[in-house]
């Protein structure tokens, strides 16, 4: 019960203490992209093909944005698509980002 007790407070003390930091909190700057392309072309939601797919895409365009990462992202079915890596994907398969949320702490 000693150990249960000491190992709390040392919980609790660690608690107050970082509470009282002075570094001011990050604050979350966010931005959206809608219908982002390549060449005229909607972004593939693949940066090669068939491999990479989804959040790497959304990252990437974050990146390409100034932004850190991805948050949400959606993808609608439709083609002619253009991957990350220049490839363009027309077939029924093919799927394009067509919203990403990015974010980035400041």
């Amino acid at each position: 019960m000693f150990k249960f007790i000491s190992v709390s407070a040392f919980v609790l003390i660690g608690i107050i203490v970082s509470g009282c930091s002075t570094t001011p909190p990050k604050v979350l700057e966010k931005t959206a992209i809608v219908n982002p392309t390549i060449d005229g072309y909607p972004v593939d939601n693949c940066m090669t093909w068939a491999k990479n797919c989804r959040k790497p895409v959304a990252d990437y365009l974050c990146r390409q944005e100034g932004y850190s990462f991805s948050i949400n992202h959606t993808i609608k079915k439709i083609h002619p698509t253009k991957l990350v890596s220049g490839k363009i994907c027309d077939a029924h398969y093919c799927a394009a980002i067509d919203y990403v949320e990015c974010g980035r702490y400041k």
